[in-house]
């Protein structure tokens, strides 16, 4: 068993004498809660981004007066700069928030085995007290037979 163990954990990157499983799900999880939480505040701020960037753009094609027009382009820009920025931060996280979702049900499953493995292992060990038991009450017989 810890050999099954110790190839789980290995893979895992956890050492039981360092982190259980079991903490380790958790702080996963509370690390997913955390990009999820981030992610929404990331699509918000998108969402806003691309608004500007449509009135910027809706105010250029109005016809805004030749003077003012660099200014806008500029604007449009930048906003268009920190929107793609925005995006390609939303991705990362959204890809960061699979691998901890992946990792975390590879987890999940390895402590499943485990149970399971404990609960054989249980059985096994009841099987092994009961056969001790019923040798030691065929030799208390052989010798009481002995004795007579």
């Amino acid at each position: 068993m810890e050999d099954y163990h110790a190839r789980y954990a290995g893979r895992l990157r956890l050492d039981r004498r360092v982190m259980p499983e079991s903490q380790a799900i958790h702080l996963l999880e509370g690390r997913l809660a955390e990009q999820e939480v981030e992610l929404a505040r990331l699509r918000t701020e998108v969402r806003a981004l691309k608004e500007e960037l449509a009135r910027a753009q809706a105010s250029r094609d109005l016809g805004a007066s030749s003077s003012s027009q660099p200014a806008r382009g500029d604007l449009a820009d930048r906003l268009q700069d920190a929107l793609d920025r925005a995006q390609a931060w939303v991705q990362k996280l959204e890809e960061q928030a699979q691998e901890v979702g992946a990792e975390r049900w590879t987890m999940a499953a390895a402590m499943e085995e485990l149970k399971d493995e404990r609960s054989t292992m249980k059985g096994r060990l009841l099987e092994a007290r009961e056969r001790e038991r019923e040798a030691e009450m065929a030799r208390a017989w052989i010798s009481a037979d002995y004795e007579t």
